[in-house]
């Protein structure tokens, strides 16, 4: 039955409607409302990219480091690990990972009850699932002593074994332990068991090797500092005993207490120089103020087999002096993203970049070279070691190396952590791949156990006997 009062409704909706679009065209054909318009403000690029840049600052999230943080705090640090790793990590086709999926099961994960240290570990774990060395979570600067102060030991995998192989300038050793002695147990736990549950979960790794390096390097036997750690090992003779080992302050990322280079003379005039890293602005004064006695030697030994990395133009310094023409550096790719042309389905796009590097312009070494790589061989050492091949220079001999370089972006998180994503790739000029599975040496040399019992570094010893080749 039709609604009598329907009618009348009806009436009333059409009658406020005519006047409010009366109202409405009066107001846009009124002379005030033409002045306005022509004066209203003009776009102003300035202000427009200032905003996008604010947004993308992230500021709300840079805060002190707490104990203990809300549980918006943690779920927006793990949104912000999705958001940052979405638009700008460079290496999805090396790792088969479905990110929106992850997200979502970690959700419940931060919001369950967690100090800042346990819900930093977890964010760690997510970013370890892109199994990419420069794309992870570093703790609160306040934490570092309390989770990666170690003892001022080196342990590296020989025959597939942990052993400590060397030790830091100013670290004594446990009565008893010597290098070359074999970890057997960590606190009580065997340490492949030790490793698998305790720690491989949370690090962030572009290859099996690179996996392997870090743990034993910087994580095996790292914790806090006012806490010594115990070991069961096993030494030359068969012998297993314990040890306990103090522990060091942090020294900082990526940093294992050597020297930031050595150089020495070795017999037959065999120069020896050893890059440690290319995160101290001293490596290539240190070398300069060393290139009169190297430019005396009859060949030359670089070793970067514990360089981790840092500025990769410190390396491109270097090279650029033992050569006499121009090189080129490993080619780059960045993925370009743009919002405009995403309804229509494209909105990535790639711009690949090469560039030479000149020679000096007074100092050119041009006797043989021989470079000695291996697995904690990372990120702007391997972007030299790309260069160096390239270059054409010398043979490269050793083990293969991590395979993960690249610019990272880093962030603050809430708590007061840091996180890095990776966000362009590299390849040698003619397109080779080395992410995600390393630096091939020329020669393939693994170290032996009975040469390190023996002091004797079966690598070098390799080394010298090429470049002695050569030099005849």
């Amino acid at each position: 039955m039709k609604n009598p009062n329907s009618d009348i409704f009806s009436m009333y909706v059409s009658t406020i409607t005519i006047a409010l679009f009366s109202v409405i065209l009066n107001v846009l054909v009124s002379p005030g409302w033409v002045s306005a318009q022509d004066h209203a403000a003009r776009f102003d690029a300035d202000r427009f990219v200032n905003a996008y840049e604010n947004a993308l600052t992230n500021n709300e999230f840079v805060m002190p480091y707490e104990p203990y943080i809300s549980i918006e705090e943690r779920i927006a640090g793990l949104s912000l690990l999705w958001s940052e790793a979405k638009f700008n990590f460079a290496n999805f086709d090396l790792v088969d990972l479905n990110i929106d999926s992850l997200y979502l099961a970690y959700i419940p994960k931060v919001m369950a009850d967690q100090n800042t240290l346990e819900y930093t570990q977890l964010l760690q774990s997510f970013y370890a699932q892109f199994k990419d060395g420069h794309t992870g979570v570093a703790f609160p600067e306040e934490l570092m002593n309390q989770v990666y102060a170690m003892p001022g030991v080196l342990v590296e995998k020989v025959e597939g074994k942990p052993v400590i192989t060397n030790t830091v300038p100013g670290y004594t050793l446990p009565d008893g332990v010597s290098v070359g002695d074999e970890i057997i147990k960590v606190d009580g736990f065997p340490v492949n068991e030790f490793i698998t549950t305790q720690i491989a979960p949370y690090v962030s790794a572009s290859t099996p090797q690179d996996s392997v390096a870090k743990i034993l390097k910087f994580d095996l036997l790292s914790g806090d500092a006012n806490q010594k750690i115990s070991l069961s090992l096993k030494n030359k003779h068969g012998k297993i005993f314990s040890a306990d080992f103090s522990r060091m302050e942090h020294h900082g990322m990526f940093q294992i207490g050597l020297p930031v280079a050595e150089y020495k003379l070795l017999e037959n005039n065999i120069g020896y120089l050893a890059l440690n890293t290319f995160n101290d602005e001293a490596v290539v004064p240190f070398f300069e103020s060393r290139f009169d006695k190297i430019s005396n030697t009859d060949a030359l030994i670089i070793d970067v087999r514990q360089n981790s990395g840092g500025n990769t133009q410190t390396g491109m310094d270097i090279l650029s002096q033992l050569t006499d023409e121009r090189f080129m550096k490993s080619t780059t790719v960045i993925r370009k993203y743009d919002p405009a042309a995403r309804p229509w389905g494209n909105p990535l796009k790639i711009e690949t970049h090469t560039s030479e590097v000149p020679t000096h312009e007074d100092r050119h070494y041009g006797k043989p070279v021989v470079l000695l790589i291996g697995p904690s061989t990372y990120s702007a050492a391997e972007d030299f070691v790309v260069a160096f091949r390239q270059a054409n220079r010398g043979v490269i001999m050793g083990e293969p190396t991590a395979g993960s370089t690249g610019q990272p972006y880093f962030f603050r998180i809430p708590g007061g952590g840091l996180a890095y994503v990776c966000t362009v790739r590299e390849y040698f000029y003619d397109e080779t791949e080395f992410i995600g599975t390393g630096i091939l040496p020329d020669i393939l040399i693994n170290r032996s156990l009975n040469d390190l019992h023996n002091t004797i570094d079966t690598v070098l010893e390799a080394a010298i006997r090429e470049v002695s080749e050569k030099m005849q």
